[in-house]
């Protein structure tokens, strides 16, 4: 469904995301990150949750340290992401 609006060349040659590409090769789904319906005015803004990110929280969680889940955007193609997933620490990681 994802590729009806979006380059599949684009998402696996990791032109948006450094790690595109590895985390579909894991089998992990676009919508551990993304909801394909959007989300809700109160939780985004201009930086935050931007391109549809809304975690799933069955396979993503807060991250223990700060006991946030979020994402913001800091530009084109960058952001950063606080949260925890796959059994990794994202703790104000810079993409």
């Amino acid at each position: 469904m994802c590729y009806a609006c979006h380059s599949r060349n684009s998402i696996l040659s990791d032109e948006s995301f450094p790690t595109h590409r590895l985390h579909l090769d894991q089998r992990i789904p676009c919508s551990a990150c993304h909801d394909a319906h959007g989300i809700s005015s109160a939780q985004g803004s201009r930086n935050n949750h931007t391109h549809l990110i809304n975690f799933d929280t069955s396979i993503v969680s807060r991250d223990p340290g700060t006991e946030r889940l979020e994402f913001v955007d800091t530009g084109v193609f960058q952001g950063i992401c606080t949260m925890s997933c796959h059994g990794t620490q994202h703790s104000g990681q810079v993409y």
